[in-house]
């Protein structure tokens, strides 16, 4: 009779797996560190806070639309005059040129250009805050992409692990057999079988080191360094909301896609009423003062000051304004569909992730049972070989089953954590979570320091007469 010695290792593969998480490197480094790590550094993030003070500068420009406009102009060379006044002294016959130099500095200043200025100051601040809230998104993207990137490293080291026992259980069943074909107790066909078993086992650990190995580039890509020791994060499960229908209504306060369309929509609304300005007439303080030599024909030094109110009001322009006012319109219904589209799209990442929550935590105890069941069905196969009643595939098959629901159980236990902070990612929530201090470019408070963007209607402005502009 064919008598195989099995020992449960499970303690052992837990020890090791331990070890692994825990102590297999220099550096120790936790989810939370992690994703500040990569928030603080990771090049995505840093091309959007880049982008954002960039506009900010664009913002510094709209506001010196405020101030006035000062040129220093100087003039020098030949001056050719044929006028009554330089014909009337006789002497000059009517024809002079005389070397001219003129000095002046003129002042510009807007008194009402139709709310130009106010206008454009309001489109940058839009755009500045659509900026910020990209920065913010881009922290929530990447930071979700960081704990995937780590709990996947730390689950494909317990497969790695849970691979490695697989191995050794097969390695020791194939030296058992062999021990007894040697004996004349078993026949080849069996140790060819162990052997076969024991192939199919190494091959799985190679795959499942290769995914571990892609896992760790993954992880260094996105956080900047390889990973060291990792530790299982904090439960998360007091953060997510209580229901479905809370998290949805959170994402659609909350989500920085949407603040960005929303940041959007402000600034064609700004577009509409900067373009509208021309309707307006302007008035500008003007201001020259200038010295010079020769000026007119005149011989000698002349000096002039001038401080002139200005007014300005267009009459035709080939309906180019018109034209743009009715552009600008159609700008802010295309930006208002895709607020509506970002809506809908945000809502549906909510309900998928949330739907993907639900039933992983559904499966779990599901696959725990599975796993209670595959130990006592190999423990069961095992007595009843050694009396007869099982064959040595029955054992291997087993033994096979119960390795393949512990990795299910265990790619499950590590899918229902991510599941748990991808429904929070999608209420824009994460940072908060992980008290991740995002950049500071991801403050969006340039319209609330910019007096506020109107709210335009467009239905509330009146087409007038401006087709003629």
């Amino acid at each position: 009779m064919l008598k195989i010695r099995f020992g449960s290792k499970r303690s052992a593969v837990l020890a090791t797996v331990a070890l692994t998480l825990l102590g297999g490197s220099a550096h120790a480094m936790t989810l939370q560190e992690a994703v500040q790590l990569t928030v603080s550094t990771n090049p995505e993030i840093g091309e959007a806070r880049a982008s954002r003070l960039a506009i900010d500068h664009e913002l510094t420009q709209a506001r010196g639309l405020y101030l006035p406009q000062i040129d220093l102009r100087a003039e020098v060379g030949p001056e050719y005059t044929d006028s009554p006044t330089v014909r009337s002294r006789g002497d000059f016959n009517g024809d002079t040129a005389w070397p001219r130099w003129n000095l002046s500095i003129v002042l510009q200043q807007r008194i009402f250009d139709g709310f130009e200025a106010d206008s454009e100051v309001e489109r940058q601040a839009a755009r500045v805050d659509a900026a910020a809230y990209r920065v913010l998104e881009r922290s929530e993207f990447v930071g979700l992409d960081v704990i995937q990137a780590y709990l996947d490293v730390m689950r494909n080291m317990e497969l790695v692990n849970l691979a490695r026992e697989n191995v050794n259980v097969h390695r020791s069943t194939l030296s058992e057999v062999q021990r007894l074909v040697n004996a004349g107790e078993a026949s080849v066909a069996d140790s060819q079988q162990a052997e076969a078993r024991l192939r199919n086992a190494e091959e799985t650990l190679i795959s499942f080191e290769h995914d571990l190995e892609e896992g760790r580039i993954t992880y260094q890509t996105i956080v900047g360094q390889p990973p060291g020791q990792l530790t299982m994060p904090a439960p998360v499960i007091a953060s997510v909301p209580l229901d479905l229908d809370s998290a949805v209504q959170t994402a659609l306060g909350g989500n920085p896609l949407i603040s960005i369309a929303l940041a959007d929509l402000d600034v064609s609304q700004a577009e509409l009423r900067e373009a509208e300005s021309v309707f307006y007439p302007s008035l500008t303080l003007e201001g020259t003062a200038s010295h010079g030599f020769n000026i007119a024909g005149q011989q000698g030094d002349e000096s002039r000051a001038n401080l002139l109110l200005v007014a300005r009001y267009n009459l035709y322009r080939g309906g180019i304004d018109s034209a743009n006012r009715q552009e600008q319109i159609a700008h802010i219904g295309e930006r208002q569909e895709r607020l509506d589209r970002i809506r809908r799209e945000v809502e549906e990442l909510v309900r998928t992730s949330w739907n993907t929550m639900e039933s992983i935590t559904r499966r779990i105890p599901v696959l725990e049972q599975e796993v209670v069941a595959g130990e006592q069905v190999r423990q069961s196969y095992r007595e009843q070989f050694v009396l007869g009643a099982r064959t040595l595939i029955d054992v291997l098959d087993s033994e096979n089953e119960l390795f393949n629901s512990r990795v299910a159980l265990s790619s499950a236990q590590f899918a229902q954590i991510f599941s748990r902070y991808r429904v929070i990612a999608a209420t824009g929530n994460l940072m908060n979570t992980l008290n991740i201090r995002v950049p500071d470019e991801a403050a969006a408070v340039a319209r609330e320091n910019a007096g506020g963007v109107h709210q335009a209607h467009v239905s509330e402005v009146p087409l007038g007469n401006d087709y003629f502009r």
